[in-house]
């Protein structure tokens, strides 16, 4: 039996999506170099990961979901806020859609990006619409999601 050590974060996320983890949903996570992300999912749903490389930038979960006429890919994506959006980052998320546009059923990209996309001269918000526009994807979160008053978390389909 081999054993090896669990990061603190890893430990963390894993307590707090089972404290929030009602009767009946299923999880799926990641733990990586920020703390990891999560999708607590209906159990009536089926799910199944999808392997995606591990990003420099960000950090994403990703799982094909599916129950009778319903099939939908979905992405949890966070980008630290503590960190300056780069090249990288773009690049990144254009592997991401390059990866998943195939792939039949709906495509979900939800999660914090940490990109003031509400403020029109913000030039990282302009790169990642212009990569939303080359996959005929919408951005549809219109309102505040931080208590500055920016839109961070968003909610993308094509």
């Amino acid at each position: 039996m081999t054993t090896r050590a669990v990061p603190t974060y890893s430990r963390a996320l894993h307590l707090v999506s089972r404290s929030l983890r009602k009767p009946g949903q299923n999880e799926l996570s990641t733990s990586t170099m920020h703390g990891g992300v999560c999708l607590l999912y209906d159990a009536w749903l089926h799910g199944r990961r999808i392997d995606l490389p591990e990003f420099s930038s960000f950090e994403a979960v990703c799982v094909n979901i599916h129950r009778d006429g319903f099939h939908a890919v979905v992405v949890v994506v966070y980008r630290p806020g503590s960190k300056a959006v780069t090249q990288a980052f773009f690049d990144e998320y254009a592997d991401i859609m390059d990866r998943l546009a195939t792939r039949l059923g709906s495509l979900i990209l939800i999660g914090d990006f940490n990109i003031h996309v509400n403020v029109a001269t913000n030039d990282d918000a302009s790169k990642l619409a212009d990569i939303l526009s080359c996959y005929i994807s919408i951005q549809h979160v219109d309102t505040p999601t931080h208590c500055q008053g920016h839109t961070l978390d968003l909610f993308i389909t094509p």
